[in-house]
This record gives structure tokens, C-alpha cells and sequence, in this order.
């Protein structure tokens, strides 16, 4: 099983503001992410595909709010002719840096390495045109079925956890964490989209090797 650590955090300051604090906006949005979907609608079996190790440019994903305007986009600028990135995050129209560092590609293990100038280094999985944080999968497996019975943990290294409840009928219960909702779920090929009972449309979950993650950034 893919060790489970907390979702990034990263440090110093950042235009004015102080990035402790920005990372740790990103951290919850990440935690409290909620699918869209309909149980009833038909799914149209969207696959990962074939690995692309031409990592370059921009990899992101939105965190939708309900707000256009003030939507969140957590973001990877990768530059191949340096060797370098940085990870940023977009509030509304303000785009922060969150750290910067260099990274390297191992088609052998798909994976990108990223060491950052401080702290920790993050390994990312190539699924297609997708970038998977490793480390950050919950416990539990997804079975190959449209609709499932599945219990999925995720556990954070001070030991708080967030469970994701499946049931066969369509329906899901998430407790724990930073966020406590119910809705519909779809699975959409090797991703999981979900609703809250509000209507409200949220982030996806990919499913790689039967394992859900909602970590993890597309290549634009």
C-alpha cells in the first residue's frame, strides 16, 4: 500500500502574503474535495491512456466553488529546457508561488521527481496526461464496476482520517476531514464524479490501480 503523508505544505512568503498559510488553503480545498455526477447517467468510460513523459509546461486543476470568479486552480509549471518548476496556486484572480525547484523524469518508473530549492522531495505518478502525487491514495479498494460497495480511509501523518462511504445504489457518504457530505456518484471510467445533495459540482477522484486520489494535476 502507497504510504499516506499529509497534502502539501510549503513555507516562506510569497507576494505579501505568507505561504504557511496560503499552502494550508490549498491543503483543505484538497481534503475537502466532493464529486460531481448523477447516478443515473451513462457513463462514457473516459480512460487514463498511454503515459506522457513529455513533462513540460502547465499541469493544473480547479477547485470549483460554486463562483466562477472565485474559483481555486492548483497548478505545476514545469520548464524542460531548465530543468526547473514551481508549484502555484490561483484564489480568484491573485496567482501565488507556492516553491520552485527542479525535476526530473523516470520514464522506468513513472514517475516525476521533484526537489524542491527547500524541504522535501515529491515524487509524482505519470498516468496519461495526469500527474498523481504519490503518497496521497486512500485506503481502499475500488472495484471495476460502474456502482460499488467500497469503504475508502485516507489517513494523514497526525493520524486524522477522511472516509468516503460508496454504496451499489449510487449514493455516497463522506466523514472526517474537513468536510461531512452525502450525495450521488458516477463513475466515469477511471474517474469518480460526485454531487452533494445542494447540486453542488466538485473536483473528480482518479482511480489508479484501484486506488482513489484526489491529488493530482492534468497536463494542459
Amino acid at each position: 500500500m502507497i504510504r499516506k503523508t499529509e497534502m502539501m505544505g510549503h513555507r516562506g512568503k510569497v507576494q505579501g502574503k505568507n505561504k504557511k498559510t496560503i499552502s494550508r488553503i490549498a491543503c483543505l480545498m484538497i481534503l475537502a474535495v466532493v464529486l460531481a455526477g448523477c447516478g443515473s447517467r451513462t457513463t462514457t468510460e473516459k480512460k487514463i491512456g498511454e503515459n506522457n513523459y513529455d513533462v513540460d509546461g502547465v499541469y493544473d486543476i480547479v477547485i470549483p466553488s460554486g463562483n466562477e470568479a472565485a474559483g481555486t486552480i492548483l497548478g505545476f509549471e514545469f520548464n524542460k529546457a531548465d530543468g526547473s518548476y514551481k508549484e502555484t496556486i490561483t484564489l480568484g484572480e491573485e496567482n501565488y508561488t507556492l516553491f520552485e525547484g527542479t525535476y526530473e523524469v523516470d520514464e522506468a518508473a513513472d514517475l516525476v521527481i521533484c526537489t524542491p530549492q527547500k524541504g522535501d522531495v515529491q515524487n509524482f505518478i505519470i498516468a496519461g496526461n495526469y500527474l498523481i502525487a504519490e503518497g496521497y491514495f486512500y485506503d481502499g479498494e475500488i472495484p471495476d464496476d460502474t456502482s460499488f460497495d467500497a469503504v475508502c480511509t485516507y489517513t494523514n501523518s497526525s493520524g486524522g482520517t477522511s472516509t468516503i462511504t460508496f454504496a451499489k445504489d449510487g449514493t455516497y457518504k463522506e466523514s472526517g476531514g474537513t468536510s461531512n457530505a452525502e450525495g450521488t456518484y458516477t463513475r466515469d471510467g477511471d474517474f469518480i464524479h460526485r454531487t452533494t445533495k445542494d447540486g453542488n459540482a466538485q473536483t473528480d477522484l482518479i482511480i489508479y490501480n484501484g486506488l482513489i486520489s484526489n491529488a493530482f494535476y492534468i497536463k494542459q
